[in-house]
Formats: structure tokens, sequence, C-alpha cells
């Protein structure tokens, strides 16, 4: 892909909020480039590691699919639960398309 444009995730679970950003083609690719992200980067905190992988381990079923949010541009919701807690996740596409994007 030629394109890629940069999302903000914004998790909030158990009472904690965590923020990073990768660049990717759609929001699904944001939340999958997040997943590997938050896997292989030790600078995450140890809070976000399980749900990324949960999310990970989930995202092809329906019902883990970035859902737009009503009334917003460029703006998606997934979640996750996690020791009967819900993770919340939102994508938010912060910058537009790049040609020369450097990856995440």
């Amino acid at each position: 892909m030629t394109g890629r444009a940069l999302f903000s995730l914004v998790v909030d679970y158990d009472g904690g909020t965590y923020i990073s950003q990768v660049r990717a083609g759609t929001e699904r690719e944001a939340l999958y480039a997040w997943c590997e992200k938050c896997a292989d980067d030790y600078d995450v905190p140890a809070e976000v590691r399980p749900i990324a992988a949960s999310l990970l381990e989930n995202l092809d079923e329906d019902t883990h699919e970035p859902v737009a949010l009503q009334g917003l541009t460029a703006a998606w919701c997934a979640s996750t639960l996690l020791d009967d807690k819900l993770a919340l996740i939102n994508v938010i596409q912060t910058a537009g398309y790049s040609r020369n994007s450097a990856g995440t």
C-alpha cells in the first residue's frame, strides 16, 4: 500500500487510559498494527499488552470489528473483554495519507 494515514488509539481499561499512534491504510489495519506494536514494544505499559493480545485473537470475529462512531468523521471504536473487564479501543484517523510514510 502506498498511502498510510496516522491513527491515534485511545485505550480505556480498568481505570487507565493509554494513548499511542500507528500508521496504517485503514482503521482495521491500524488495530492490527497497534496489536503487533504492543506485542513487540516493551516500552508499552504492561497493562496494555494483554489487551492487545486479546483483541488480536478476536479481531476476525465480527463483534470485534471497529465500528464507525455516529456523528463523527474518521473515528471508530472496538472492544474486547479481559478478565471480565471491558477494554474500549478508540481509533481516530489523525492525519491524512502520505505517500512517503515511514511506518509505525
